[in-house]
C-alpha cells in the first residue's frame, strides 16, 4: 500500500508534464490549423482534445483524411515552408534534390 502512495507523486508529475506539453502543442496547432479545421482546432480546447486523441491514436486517420479533403497543400503546406526555407537546409546539398523532386 504504501508504495502505491509513493507512486502517486510521481504520476502526478508526470501527468502535468504531459498537460504542459499538451497545452504548449495546442496553442501551436490552433495557431497553425484554426483556418484549416475550426471544428477541431478552432478553440483551445478542441485542440487539446483533438491531440489527446491524436496522442492516443484514436481515429486519427479520419483527422488526416479531413485536412487532406479541405485542400491538398494547406495541411502540410506550413510545416514543409518551414522545413525547406529554414537557412541551415538551404545550404544542405539535398535542398535541391528535394526542391526539384517537389516541383519548385
Amino acid at each position: 500500500m504504501t508504495t502505491c502512495l509513493q507512486s502517486v507523486q510521481s504520476m502526478g508529475a508526470i501527468t502535468m508534464l504531459i498537460s504542459l506539453f499538451l497545452y504548449m502543442f495546442a496553442v501551436i496547432g490552433r495557431g497553425l490549423y484554426a483556418e484549416v479545421d475550426p471544428g477541431r482546432f478552432g478553440n483551445l480546447g478542441s485542440a487539446m482534445l483533438t491531440l489527446f486523441q491524436l496522442l492516443t491514436l484514436d481515429d486519427w486517420f479520419y483527422i488526416f483524411m479531413d485536412a487532406v479533403a479541405i485542400d491538398q497543400r494547406k495541411h502540410t503546406g506550413k510545416c514543409w515552408d518551414l522545413l525547406t526555407d529554414n537557412y541551415s537546409c538551404r545550404n544542405c546539398p539535398n535542398s535541391n534534390i528535394l526542391a526539384y523532386a517537389t516541383d519548385w
